[in-house]
């Protein structure tokens, strides 16, 4: 006679779903935090910015993120022509713009100019924030989605869990 060891009915079901939900929330909760203190750590030591216009495409589409490190151009800290600057506009101190340094006047003023634009500007160093130093294309909506991504695979784990 053969014999099967008797099972609680669906037990080992419920403590394997169980175990796949608390792994999921672990992950998110992890990656959560992870991203937050990455975060962190890169706008304590850089500013972070997002591209709005298309002034700088195709190098920088609309919707990327850029890194930019200070700089103090008072100091004698000079970016280099083709470097992307980050800088305040003289009429709105409030509101950034990164052009491509295209040249430096006689005076010391920045000639700039976004790529997918026919005009340039002069700009005051005294307007300059510093030099960008990474740019991540589509970077604010990779931001906006990582939430949401997390949350279906959360619920994908719980969905499998089930079965």
């Amino acid at each position: 006679m053969r014999l099967r060891r008797a099972r609680r009915h669906g037990s080992r079901t419920n403590h394997t779903r169980r175990a796949s939900v608390i792994l999921a929330l672990t992950a998110v909760l992890l990656l959560s935090i992870s991203g937050f203190a990455i975060y962190n750590i890169i706008t304590s030591l850089f500013d972070v910015y997002v591209v709005v216009t298309g002034s700088m495409e195709p190098a920088i589409p609309r919707g990327s993120i850029i890194i930019v490190r200070s700089i103090d151009t008072n100091s004698g800290e000079m970016p280099m022509i083709g470097d992307v600057i980050a800088y305040r506009s003289p009429n709105a101190a409030n509101v950034v713009f990164a052009h491509r340094l295209i040249g430096i006047t006689h005076n010391g003023s920045f000639i700039l100019k976004g790529d997918a634009v026919k005009s340039s500007e002069i700009v005051d160093p005294n307007y300059v924030i510093g030099v960008m130093t990474v740019g991540i294309p589509g970077g604010v909506y990779l931001a906006i989605a990582l939430p949401y991504i997390a949350f279906i695979l959360l619920v994908l784990t719980m969905i499998e869990g089930k079965e």
